[in-house]
């Protein structure tokens, strides 16, 4: 079977329904962590602004307990939300040069950013999650054809299969595949 992943899941945020209280000790013991490298790497402040950032979208989590407790990827929502928590906490410290600060922004996300590596990394353990749920041949001949580049000739030789047989794997396979990835990869569009 696949790999868990902690940021898909939910079990903490469910129990917001009925165990508000314990569910946010939950999530902040479970989470914060992850949410502190998130936003030290994606704005590069310093400790005490990134804890404020923390809080603020806990208590956001809060808030909307009712509503955060029934997504499907309510990590993802978190991050968020700490995201607009820091950009709204530091366009009210600069005030005065907002718009330039803003503007430096807006180049930073254009650039090849940190962001930009945390979401290929979770994309490429969400990949492998899924890959992980397909039967052990399949997901080798997926492999060979698709990660090792090698040809359905090439494939059909090393696994000693006809050529339809690899054919019609790798078909299963992406098809399978491309199900299961579909609504996730929606969150990184």
């Amino acid at each position: 079977m696949g790999k868990s992943n902690p940021h898909n899941d939910t079990t903490c945020f469910r129990l917001l329904l009925v165990q508000p209280e314990k569910a946010l000790a939950a999530i902040q013991a479970r989470y914060s962590e992850a949410l502190r490298i998130y936003v030290q790497v994606y704005f590069q402040q310093d400790t005490e602004f990134t804890n404020v950032v923390i809080s603020e979208t806990l208590i956001v989590v809060w808030q909307k307990k009712e509503i955060v407790a029934r997504l499907d990827k309510p990590f993802f929502w978190m991050q968020r939300v700490a995201e607009k928590q820091a950009l709204y906490l530091l366009r009210k410290e600069r005030k005065h040069n907002n718009q330039a600060w803003e503007d430096e922004y807006l180049q930073m996300v254009g650039e090849e950013h940190a962001d930009r590596k945390l979401r290929a990394k979770e994309i490429e353990g969400l990949i492998n999650e899924a890959l992980d749920t397909l039967p052990p041949r399949e997901r080798e001949i997926f492999r060979a054809a698709r990660f090792d580049e090698l040809s359905n000739q090439e494939v059909m030789q090393k696994f000693n299969l006809t050529e339809q047989t690899v054919k019609n794997t790798i078909y299963r396979a992406t098809k399978k595949l491309r199900r299961m990835l579909k609504n996730v990869l929606s969150l990184f569009v």
